[in-house]
């Protein structure tokens, strides 16, 4: 792959980033208000003794599925306008991967988490007393964080490449997402959570992602130890990875061979 195209795509995205900046600012503003509705409501009823406790897991937690919902959604439900507008067939045409585009989304997703980050955190703050951000262990606190962003954009890809043959909605990517954030050990330590929740995290890639950002954010002991968690959490994201790629080189040669028949929404 010629560097220059690369290039192109990553110039492509900031610029789109820029031009949309008042709609990226908007959306930022409506996560961190759709999330802080239900954080604080619940906050309120925390017991004052554990209420600067929970913030800091509280906050390491709203970052992971922001990274995560983020991603798989600006990758992934971006697909119905880049079909729409006819981009897959103008990027064949010029020998350049349709794909190669959709993997730049994650620059606007990075950027949209971070900023909604920073707007809960000035909120965060405001419970005096609390320290926001805590770290014991960088390390295994920046492999949770890679793993659970690559994982996220390998799921994010490989639904985009489904839906160049069969249309997936938007609808079942917000449920998705929902559906990560209850049950996905994502807001809360799998050891917290009721039985049969804790058993359906544990089948959930992103909840042992999850587990090694609690661990070296705040010390929080996994579900079980971390030499087991650290090369699991390893090996997943290199399956989602491979699963991506295999995915996407064989959707790609179909299209090249029989065309697009998805149709994006208009």
């Amino acid at each position: 792959m010629k560097l220059y195209k690369i290039k192109a795509v990553v110039w492509l995205h900031i610029l789109r980033l820029w031009r949309y900046k008042i709609s990226f600012l908007n959306m930022a503003l409506s996560i961190t208000l759709w999330i802080l509705l239900f954080l604080l409501g619940a906050l309120m009823f925390t017991p004052k003794g554990e209420l600067f406790k929970a913030i800091p897991i509280v906050f390491w937690g709203i970052i992971m599925w922001n990274i995560m919902s983020n991603t798989i959604s600006l990758i992934s439900g971006w697909t119905w306008y880049y079909l729409s507008q006819g981009f897959v067939e103008e990027h064949i045409l010029t020998d350049t991967s349709p794909f190669l585009v959709l993997v730049g989304r994650p620059i606007t997703g990075l950027f949209l988490s971070a900023l909604a980050t920073i707007f809960i955190y000035i909120t965060l703050s405001g419970f005096e007393g609390s320290p926001i951000i805590t770290i014991t262990d960088p390390f295994i606190l920046m492999l949770g964080i890679l793993t659970l962003t690559l994982m996220s954009i390998s799921i994010g890809l490989i639904l985009a490449a489904l839906s160049f043959k069969t249309g997936i909605q938007q609808m079942f990517i917000e449920i998705l997402n929902f559906i990560i954030l209850i049950a996905g050990g994502i807001m809360a330590p799998l050891s917290k959570l009721p039985r049969f929740l804790a058993y359906i995290a544990i089948l959930i890639p992103f909840s042992h992602s999850a587990e090694l950002v609690r661990f070296g954010a705040a010390g929080i002991k996994p579900w079980t130890s971390p030499t087991v968690i650290v090369p699991l959490s390893l090996i997943l994201t290199a399956s989602f990875l491979a699963i991506s790629i295999l995915t996407i080189k064989r959707i790609e040669m179909h299209i090249r061979i029989s065309g697009l028949k998805a149709m994006g929404r208009m």
